[in-house]
């Protein structure tokens, strides 16, 4: 495990889109910047598009 200022130095974390995950990395490692999954990401907005335009649902990014 990092100590306090080995965590501060992080620059960089890839994780998927969890909340715990999102809330331990911007406790543990403020200063770093959160790549996010694209898998997830995709999946998010495939979700939101067939929410909002659900005759356009069979059309996938």
């Amino acid at each position: 495990m990092l100590g306090k200022p080995q965590c501060e130095k992080v620059e960089f974390v890839r994780s998927d889109m969890w909340q715990s995950f999102l809330e331990m990395i911007a406790h543990h490692c403020p200063n770093a910047f959160n790549i996010f999954d694209r898998f997830r990401v995709l999946a998010r907005m495939n979700k939101a598009i067939d929410e909002v335009c659900p005759a356009h649902g069979s059309r996938r990014l």
